[in-house]
């Protein structure tokens, strides 16, 4: 399962950047959301989170494993070195106050994108 964007209803808001970080680390900053926006052509297109697990197979202390149908990490045993982080093929793992930070599936984007650019793909 996935966050997915509509790139033809997405209107390059930044609300679901907003939500995101403020969601996971109690501040308004985009840099630090699970989403990207990127400026493509005429449209904006949002890049997320695939859960394609290669910041697992990077993480050298095993800080992130499949549950429930997501990649997670474990805040006990990431040690901080952004290993995962340069890995992520989409950008959109972030570092905060020396943990590595992903999206959860929070869904918070998904609530919050005012025209519903955003869902959840292979949910079962």
């Amino acid at each position: 399962m996935f966050v997915a964007a509509d790139s033809m209803k997405c209107t390059g808001c930044g609300v679901c950047q907003h939500v995101c970080s403020f969601s996971h680390i109690k501040e308004l900053t985009p840099s630090k959301s699970f989403l990207r926006l990127k400026r493509k052509h005429v449209r904006d297109e949002v890049i997320t989170c695939t859960q394609c697990g290669i910041c697992a197979k990077k993480c050298p202390s095993s800080a992130i494993s499949f549950e429930k149908g997501v990649y997670a990490v474990d805040s006990q045993k990431c040690i901080g070195c952004g290993i995962c982080v340069a890995s992520c093929p989409f950008k959109v793992m972030v570092l905060h106050e020396g943990k590595a930070l992903k999206c959860d599936l929070c869904k918070a984007c998904i609530e919050w994108c005012p025209v519903k650019a955003l869902s959840v793909k292979g949910e079962k």
